[in-house]
Parts: C-alpha cells; structure tokens; sequence
C-alpha cells in the first residue's frame, strides 16, 4: 500500500508511442524512456506544493523529480507502473512514506 501526495502532470507531445512487439519483450522501460524525452513538468498547483512544505518534502521531492529527467531507472526512485498498465501511469518514491504519480 501507499500513500499518494500529489500528481506530476506531463504533457507529451504525442499521446501514443507506437512500440514494436519485440521491442516490448527486449526493454520493458523502452516506452517509458520515449515518454521520458517527450515530456515537460507543469508546476504543481498551490495547495500541493503547501502540503510538500508542511510534510518538509519539497526538497526531497525536487531531488527524486530531477532523477526522473535525467535517469528514470535511477533505484532511490522505485519507479512502478500501476494498473491498469495500458494507461502508462507511473509512481515513483519520495520517501519510504510517500510516493508520487507521474499521469
């Protein structure tokens, strides 16, 4: 079980990455790494960023934000994706407490 603080909203510039079946079977992050160099972090909204302050997260959850532009497979994220696994969301680890979804 976990605990859900706030969303990381990314817009890609495509809303489907075509991935060819073998491809799948060799990397499984391979679609997540197209993902990865299409998208772009939208600021979190007031509240959500107030929670990350109150929770003293903020610094913690900027660190684990820049592991996932620049080494998504990096292991202090715990990087899973949920179900149901066709709508490509991912969580990632803020601490041993929180976790964040990336949508």
């Amino acid at each position: 079980m976990f605990i859900v603080l706030m969303c990381v909203y990314i817009h890609t510039t495509s809303t489907y990455v075509n991935i060819p079946q073998h491809m799948q079977i060799i990397d499984k992050y391979w679609q997540f790494d197209m993902i990865v160099a299409m998208m772009k972090i939208v600021p979190l909204r007031k509240d959500l960023n107030k929670k990350l302050i109150q929770h003293g997260l903020d610094k913690k959850f900027n660190k684990q934000i820049s592991f996932l532009l620049t080494n998504h497979k990096h292991p202090s994220l715990h990087l899973e994706k949920l179900e149901p696994k066709h709508l490509n969301i991912y969580s990632f680890r803020i601490d041993k407490k929180w976790r964040a979804i990336v949508i």
